[in-house]
């Protein structure tokens, strides 16, 4: 037995020499991720509880979208307290060496729930992201049904109903072979910035989905400088009906997050059964919502913002869009 206890002191002794080894901001990322993932670690095991506990109220029954409000508050405490957990250790272990915490501690980690949140995200992402899907389905449904509209649009018709300038119509990127008219050719117009969008769906962290917003946006810029031969800012005139052109034109990559993700089979039936026939990115505004309520609060007003702002824009201008009105609806 007291061999028992030396082996689980030594290994908490070891945790805490390595806390106080990696408080430096390029390696803390770093090594709460490692942490977070391991089952021995005190911090991963406080993780661990939290997802079985978040598992047990959000899912099955506890799937309401009415529930989502609090499910996204719940998340966003857990990274609060898994950082004050992780300060608790950092002052034990800094004490078991007879040093003070820093008093002068490095601002940018002023906030570590922001650090810690990305982390934790995919532990909890099944439900979340479930709950988002079931409280945007409506508007995502709408959505759907615009992108069908759009698809049907050859690219150059496309980017004249968008009111696309006629100086930002990349035509040089029409190749034609012999059966081809370029007034009937699709999918080849801004083809690097569709293709970076397409890959919103491919991560969790919200960081990453705003980082792929943002190179969309570069790739549009990068297009029309070429197109002008010289650099050009995209004005918000220019930009909402380019961007406007990408959303319409994206398509749903496949996505499955790692296997650990999927604890519920009914996730998996539910995600791929809703949107359905959608032949854009689909659950668009349950992405957009998910990202606003869980970015970085230092990115609010600046060029993330704008962008995903613009991209919301495009998202709600689409659920509008009815070129073949049904009976009893009104077209756009």
């Amino acid at each position: 037995f007291s061999r028992g206890a030396e082996e689980i002191s030594w290994k908490i002794e070891e945790i805490l020499e390595e806390l106080v080894q990696h408080q430096e901001p390029e390696s803390l990322q770093s090594y709460l991720e490692k942490a977070l993932e391991s089952s021995l670690h005190p911090l991963g095991k406080l993780l661990r509880a939290l997802t079985v506990a978040f598992q047990a109220t959000y899912s099955g029954i506890g799937a309401n979208r009415h529930l989502l409000p609090m499910a996204q508050e719940e998340v966003k405490f857990y990274s609060k307290k898994i950082w004050e957990f992780y300060q608790g250790l950092l002052r034990l272990a800094l004490e078991r060496k007879g040093r003070a915490p820093s008093v002068d501690a490095d601002p940018s980690l002023g906030k570590g729930s922001s650090l810690v949140l990305p982390l934790i995200l995919p532990g909890f992402y099944p439900e979340l992201s479930m709950l988002y899907m079931l409280q945007h389905q409506r508007e995502d449904e709408l959505y759907c049904q615009g992108i069908v509209e759009l698809s049907l649009f050859p690219d150059i018709q496309l980017l004249e109903f968008l009111d696309v300038q006629k100086h930002l119509w990349p035509l040089k990127d029409l190749t034609l072979t012999s059966n081809q008219r370029r007034s009937l050719i699709k999918d080849k117009c801004f083809l690097s910035a569709t293709e970076c969008l397409q890959k919103l769906i491919t991560t969790v962290d919200p960081r990453e989905k705003l980082e792929i917003l943002r190179k969309t946006y570069e790739e549009l810029e990068r297009t029309a400088s070429r197109l002008l031969g010289a650099d050009y800012r995209l004005p918000m005139d220019d930009l909402l009906p380019l961007l406007m052109f990408v959303v319409s034109r994206a398509k749903s990559v496949e996505f499955f997050p790692p296997l650990e993700y999927f604890r519920v089979e009914e996730f998996q039936g539910k995600l791929l059964g809703f949107g359905v026939g959608c032949v854009g990115i689909q659950h668009l505004g349950a992405e957009i919502h998910l990202i606003r309520d869980l970015m970085d609060p230092t990115n609010q007003g600046g060029m993330l913002d704008f962008l995903l702002t613009a991209l919301e824009s495009c998202y709600e201008h689409i659920q509008r869009i009815r070129l073949h009105p049904k009976e009893n609806s009104h077209s756009s």
